[in-house]
């Protein structure tokens, strides 16, 4: 078994008590949320903007994980909420955001989703001309003018085109902005980018903020004066294995990134150009903060090798073939199993001959012991549909 460094999850002797009570108390599988985690790699992330020298926000992008959403830890702190979809706005609005602390972002948005989302002051950034065609014909009668943004795109050296936003480098992005000038109710105050997910390499942050901003301060007009806010996205590795499509990983600390945007941005405008700052980090916030629990239900030894089954499945923990896991086995007093390891695979609870949670050496365990995913809060749970099983829930340790 792989030797992962367990100093950025929650750490089991200081939680101890807190998640026998949990399993004790409530069903199993389980996310338990450590809220401590979540609140410092928000801190974290905020301390780093802290060099910035206008105004900065983060919004939690609401895809990276709906049950931590729910639990409104990043609300209390003031994040804004990122969402890509009507139905997402609906449960921001429904978890207590304002209008104006949401941004909607993605590829789909219904004419009725855009009327409601910029009567409440949203912050809609406009993904492509077909939305934008729909977005000029629903607000071209009336007198209220609305202020939107626009997600903007460029190639990137290690990734390539991406297929969101309007392209900066074939004109889609000059005639998005000419379009909105000639708009009759829209307001051009916003411009948005987003890079491929998990990418380690701080010069892909550079290169995508330095295109973005040169592309503002040079292809928009009177730009200083009417765009009040960059989104320079997400896109942070969180502390998790290296995903398998990766052949080199090397994540760095958040800052590293977070000053390569900053600089980026301070270097291409005046300095009393001082626009807000948003970025919008999904893995980042939430993956160490969630460990997924499951119980050893049977135990059996064939040719040399334990075969062991899960009451969880591979379809509560999909990101399973996104990153190899980080699983831990803890008797039933959640005291590590550190015996001698031997050839061991881990099933899942499904009729599926192929649910397997782990292969490879792994200590002898027992039945009624407790499986331990670390690094599970990021999609995981928005990703696990009611097969077979309930969907499992997410407690938050420090409320209980």
């Amino acid at each position: 078994m792989e030797d992962f460094d367990l100093q950025y999850y929650p750490d089991i002797l200081q939680v101890q008590e807190k998640i026998l009570s949990c399993l004790a108390t409530g069903p199993v599988p389980v996310h338990l949320v450590d809220g401590s985690i979540l609140e410092a790699r928000y801190q974290q992330m905020w301390d780093s903007l802290a060099a910035y020298r206008g105004r900065h926000i983060i919004a939690y992008p609401f895809k990276a994980n709906y049950q931590i959403a729910g639990l409104g830890v990043f609300n209390s702190l003031g994040a804004w909420a990122e969402v890509v979809s009507g139905h997402e706005y609906r449960m921001a609005r429904d978890l207590g955001y304002s209008g104006n602390r949401i941004i909607f972002n993605g590829p789909y948005k219904t004419n009725d989703d855009l009327r409601i989302a910029l009567r409440e002051g949203c912050l809609v950034n406009v993904n492509d001309h077909d939305e934008l065609t729909r977005l000029v014909d629903i607000t071209q009668t009336g007198k209220t003018e609305y202020k939107v943004g626009i997600r903007l795109s460029a190639r990137l050296t290690q990734f390539g085109h991406s297929r969101f936003g309007f392209s900066i480098e074939n004109g889609e992005a000059d005639s998005a902005v000419q379009r909105l000038a000639e708009a009759k109710n829209l307001c051009l105050t916003a411009c948005h980018t987003h890079i491929h997910g998990d990418a380690d390499d701080p010069d892909i942050y550079r290169e995508s903020a330095r295109k973005f901003c040169r592309y503002i301060r040079e292809r928009i007009p009177n730009y200083a004066n009417t765009i009040e806010s960059l989104n320079l996205g997400g896109g942070f590795p969180a502390h998790a294995p290296k995903p398998k499509s990766r052949e080199h990983w090397n994540p760095r600390q958040i800052d590293t990134y977070v000053d390569a945007l900053v600089e980026e941005v301070e270097s291409c405008f005046p300095a009393d150009y001082c626009p807000d700052l948003i970025l919008e980090p999904g893995r980042y916030l939430v993956v160490d903060s969630t460990m997924f629990v499951s119980k050893v239900v049977s135990r059996r030894e064939v040719g040399g090798q334990q075969l062991l089954t899960s009451n969880g499945t591979i379809s509560m923990v999909p990101m399973t073939h996104y990153s190899p896991q980080i699983i831990r086995a803890y008797s039933p007093q959640l005291v590590l199993r550190e015996g001698e390891a031997i050839p061991t695979t881990l099933y899942g609870a499904s009729c599926r001959e192929n649910d397997i949670l782990y292969q490879g050496d792994y200590p002898a365990v027992e039945n009624g012991d407790w499986l331990i995913h670390y690094a599970a809060g990021g999609y995981n749970a928005n990703f696990t549909p009611e097969f077979i099983f309930e969907k499992p829930p997410a407690r938050l340790l420090d409320n209980d």
